[in-house]
């Protein structure tokens, strides 16, 4: 387990699994009708993959000049 999280493996499928999610929900939306319109969510979504990719890069041992 510590394996995954030290090269960030983890955290790829943790933010894989996310945008599977959220492409179903959007779908669902567009077809149906039910849920929120994507555009409620979609920047609630992106500051948490950014933090996502932040938190990979932390244990990954990126340098913060790359992150920039």
């Amino acid at each position: 387990m510590s394996d995954l999280l030290a090269n960030g493996l983890l955290i790829d499928l943790i933010m894989i699994g996310v945008l599977f999610e959220a492409a179903a929900l959007a779908l669902l939306h567009r077809r149906r009708g039910l849920g929120f319109a994507p555009g409620r969510w979609l920047p609630t979504l992106a500051a948490g993959l950014c933090l996502m990719l932040a938190l990979r890069a932390a244990l990954t041992g990126v340098s913060s000049f790359s992150v920039q």
